[in-house]
């Protein structure tokens, strides 16, 4: 079956309705039943220009150009080319209307709608989605063919910003900074744990478990994975994995700025309340040996300085085919100072061109289970990882705990003068006062460099291009295992 007749299948695919032949000539699409949808892109365009005045789209997800019912991420985006049965192409331009359709609603939200104008919106756009899916992609493999080319999202950083900060030049002094970050990390595993240094009371945070842990026993067995090789799982199941793999942490606390924190809007601007102790989590995945592997990120948010009013870190866990820990990976919510630490034996690629700052890899074996994080005050840098056996107990003898809270409650805070806003701009970027970035600022072309950014908006090289969110970055640091033999593996492009 040719590109061409699998497109004619779509609208009962995707749109879950008839639309001819395609051999017919053609004609307009919108009569009959589709007369009602005849405006639908309009009102794209409309709602679209009223989010953007308004300042509250969503950065989560990346818009397709010329496609206002998708959205995208990095990790999608690669199976562009890849992409040829039937169900895998319904299964991809379905789940960039899923992102669309989510992202929307923390645009209603957010814009003030209420109950019922964002009810018949979400019912509007759910079917303008659905039936401009099927119209415009049926039976025209070149329409196929330019959202295969535009689908990719655009990279963070600004080549006219490199220019004008003499990148060429700086690259140099960027690479040998980071090399210093990356020989410091090595160091700390070089002593004992009871020699790392502590200029503030330790105390030991764990997280709170409210789900049933027995979901986390074989959680993938009898699980059906979508279309493009995706695990799908409950929410509960999602939640438990994440309570299940919550690292520890052991911070030194020099006061309650060292304390985990939520984020919060107050006249002043965006802050943290130490009073809400939690971190937010988030399923992710990524492409590793030919098969798509489960990642949970978990972000933690301190209160910063009157400078920088917000500070964190993000530590990620990729788990394998059997949902058992492959690799962590730590770094600052600004983007810099990106670390793994690998938990099973990967062999590391060899090749550096020096066109891009090698990522920092821990030269020990992170434990499996129950990792504890040596965390530093103020700065809030992961000093070490240390196994169940290193597990130490605070100063008093107690062990606090943190809550876990979904990513998306970022997206829609609450402000103090009513209503909702996200924590992130439609940049992706906290808005406010940011601590400077200590590696190489505009030089590096990256975007106001140390502002705080939302997970899809992470550049992790000052030294070249390297974002958190790629869909091979693991394939660009270890060579994957070879795959089982009844896998279909998929080549990165």
């Amino acid at each position: 079956m040719n590109r061409t007749s699998l497109l004619v299948l779509l609208p009962t695919l995707i749109a879950g309705c008839a639309t001819g032949s395609g051999s017919e000539p053609k004609q307009d699409p919108f009569v009959g039943w589709y007369a009602n949808y005849r405006t639908c892109r309009a009102e794209y365009e409309a709602m679209d220009a009223r989010v953007a005045a308004a300042g509250v789209a969503d950065p989560q997800y990346f818009r397709v150009p010329g496609y206002p019912y998708m959205r995208t991420d990095r990790v999608l985006a690669s199976f562009a080319h890849e992409v040829h049965t039937i169900d895998e192409i319904g299964g991809w331009v379905r789940k960039m209307r899923e992102f669309d359709q989510e992202a929307r609603e923390f645009e209603y939200r957010n814009l003030g709608m209420n109950t019922q104008e964002a009810a018949e919106a979400r019912s509007r756009f759910l079917n303008c989605g659905r039936t401009l899916a099927g119209i415009e992609l049926n039976d025209a493999p070149q329409v196929f063919a330019a959202l295969q080319n535009t689908v990719t999202p655009p990279d963070i950083y600004s080549t006219a910003q490199r220019a004008f900060g003499f990148y060429a030049f700086s690259a140099p002094g960027m690479r040998a900074r980071m090399e210093e970050r990356r020989k410091a990390l090595e160091q700390a595993y070089d002593k004992p744990v009871t020699q790392l240094p502590a200029r503030a009371p330790l105390r030991l945070w764990k997280v709170s478990e409210v789900e049933d842990m027995s979901l986390v026993t074989n959680p993938y067995k009898g699980m059906l994975p979508d279309e493009l090789g995706f695990p799908g799982l409950t929410d509960s199941q999602w939640r438990a994995l994440a309570e299940h793999h919550a690292p520890r942490l052991w911070i030194e606390t020099a006061s309650t700025d060292d304390e985990p924190a939520q984020p919060v809007h107050t006249p002043r601007g965006v802050t943290a309340d130490p009073a809400r102790h939690s971190s937010n989590y988030h399923i992710t995945f990524t492409r590793f040996g030919g098969i798509p592997l489960t990642q949970i990120n978990y972000l933690f948010w301190f209160r910063g300085s009157d400078k920088a009013p917000l500070d964190g870190f993000i530590w990620r866990v990729t788990l394998d085919p059997q949902a058992k820990p492959l690799v962590y990976e730590s770094l600052h919510t600004s983007g810099r100072d990106h670390r793994i630490f690998p938990v099973q034996a990967l062999q590391r690629r060899t090749t550096d061109d020096g066109a891009a700052e090698p990522v920092a890899v821990a030269p020990q074996l992170a434990p499996d289970h129950h990792p504890t994080l040596r965390v530093a005050a103020t700065t809030h840098e992961i000093l070490r990882v240390l196994g169940p056996g290193d597990e130490p107990i605070d100063a008093q003898g107690v062990t606090q705990t943190y809550a876990l809270t979904r990513y998306e409650d970022l997206m829609a805070l609450p402000r103090p003068e009513g209503g909702t806003r996200s924590l992130f701009g439609p940049d992706g970027i906290v808005p406010g006062p940011h601590a400077e970035d200590p590696i190489g600022g505009r030089a590096s072309g990256i975007p106001e460099p140390g502002a705080l950014r939302a997970l899809s908006r992470l550049p992790v090289a000052h030294v070249g291009r390297r974002h958190f969110d790629e869909a091979f970055l693991l394939e660009s640091v270890f060579l994957p295992p070879a795959p089982p033999p009844a896998a279909t593996a998929r080549a990165p492009n």
